[in-house]
């Protein structure tokens, strides 16, 4: 069983409502069943559902890759989402909303390491088109083509249905 407290002792919690929503999600009892971008955010530090060990305490909710061997690599362990291309990529380490994606592609490349879904949106502000991606066994990397290639927006939801 699952010891949720020593889990919101690890990654710092200050809410008993996000450690009861962790909490479900792990256990795969999340009665979410939104299908709208807008419905599913969450905040940024919330628990991703993954197997994963998690970052460091200390660790951004989001860090350029670093270069390793000729290929953008997360700087720390414990990250959820990385989208990249040949020589860049983002590594993002936290439930939340980013436009760090936006103007820095095109990508070649979405790697996800949990089951929540993960969205690119058109512009900055989540706006626009979206599109989802998921997979209930990660990690799986998915080839970008046509529009998301340039998100201005990547999301990690709370959501951990199919999209």
């Amino acid at each position: 069983m699952i010891d949720v407290h020593t889990i919101a002792l690890r990654l710092n919690f200050r809410m008993a409502g996000v450690v009861t929503s962790a909490f479900l999600m792990v256990a795969g009892l999340s009665g979410l069943g939104a299908t709208t971008a807008s419905a599913q955010t969450a905040a940024p530090g919330q628990m991703a559902a993954t197997g994963q060990t998690a970052a460091p305490q200390d660790t951004p909710a989001v860090l350029e890759a670093t270069l390793v061997n000729g290929r953008p690599s997360c700087p720390v362990g414990g990250w959820l989402v990385e989208i990249y291309r040949s020589s860049f990529g983002w590594c993002f380490y936290a439930l939340g909303s980013y436009a760090q994606v936006n103007g820095t592609g095109p990508f070649d490349s979405l790697r996800i390491r949990v089951v929540n879904r993960v969205w690119l949106h058109q512009h900055a502000d989540g706006s626009g088109w979206g599109d989802c991606f998921e997979t209930q066994n990660p990690p799986s990397t998915f080839g970008l083509s046509g529009r998301d290639r340039n998100p201005g927006n990547l999301q990690i939801a709370l959501n951990t249905a199919p999209c």
